[in-house]
């Protein structure tokens, strides 16, 4: 990568003011891994650093005019999206992803926000949303990250979901390349991450029994792994770098208010210091 062609990845994602996870702290880890980093930002949410209050989505022709400004001015090499609040939005991202489909694609699939959105109906608006994420996105995904732990999050009467393994096989049918899980249980009892292909080969990552993973875990390892695809690494070395940077991310954490720690991330591991 020459100095005038940079890696750089586009992400799509809540602005979170706690800094916990998605923006910016996705610029964060993006800077860590000597990554590029331009943002749309999909909603705002309002919290502090240890409750979600509400969720406040933005204008689906706004977030699609950010998002073609900045590609007709930068060169992404990688794209990741997380939390998106309206169908309309994700059939303009569809389309954006469909033109540029050269670039890897990483979808988050993990703890939704659609409870805080204040809207009549939210459990009929929940339950449309998930399964038009599960429609639109999973073709276009390159690597979709699926983390069991909100599994429940994604279950789908229309498409027979049920159960953890209904969830990431159904990802895959619809034609994302491949699935990262997250927080799986081997067969003996041990937590485990899984890398499987549309082949059906598979990759295990173990999972260091010292660590809890929280709920920012899975936007962690998506902004690792897209940062690493835009670098040129295989899906396997990507993964297993995003893992090893989310783990580390999570195990280095500190309390900043009345919410669980945090990632530190001016920690000098964390900042090559």
């Amino acid at each position: 990568m020459t100095a005038s062609s940079p890696s750089s990845v586009l992400f799509f994602n809540l602005f979170d003011p706690s800094h916990r996870a998605h923006l910016p702290m996705e610029c964060v880890t993006a800077a860590q891994l000597r990554t590029f980093s331009n943002s749309v930002v999909t909603a705002l949410a309002i919290r502090d650093t240890n409750t979600v209050i509400e969720v406040q989505p933005l204008r689906e022709d706004s977030i699609e005019a950010q998002a073609r400004c900045l590609l007709e001015d930068v060169s992404p090499q990688a794209f990741k999206v997380n939390h998106v609040f309206s169908i309309e939005t994700l059939d303009s991202l569809a389309t954006i992803f469909a033109d540029y489909n050269q670039i890897p694609l990483v979808t988050v699939f993990g703890k939704h926000f659609y409870e805080y959105v204040d809207i009549d109906d939210n459990a009929l608006y929940t339950e449309m949303l998930t399964d038009a994420y599960l429609d639109i996105l999973s073709p276009l995904s390159y690597i979709a990250v699926v983390d069991l732990n909100y599994a429940t999050h994604w279950t789908s009467e229309d498409f027979d979901i049920t159960t953890e393994e209904d969830l990431f096989l159904h990802i895959l049918d619809l034609g994302a390349e491949y699935c990262l899980i997250l927080n799986q249980r081997d067969t003996n009892g041990k937590l485990c991450h899984r890398l499987i292909h549309q082949s059906d080969d598979e990759f295990i990552f173990e999972h260091p029994a010292h660590i809890s993973t929280h709920a920012e875990f899975a936007d962690l390892t998506g902004t690792a792994l897209a940062c690493s695809l835009a670098q040129g690494l295989s899906a396997e070395d990507a993964t297993k770098t995003a893992l090893s940077v989310a783990l580390s991310q999570t195990q280095d954490t500190i309390r900043l208010g009345m919410g669980s720690p945090q990632v530190n991330y001016i920690a000098p591991e964390l900042i090559g210091g």
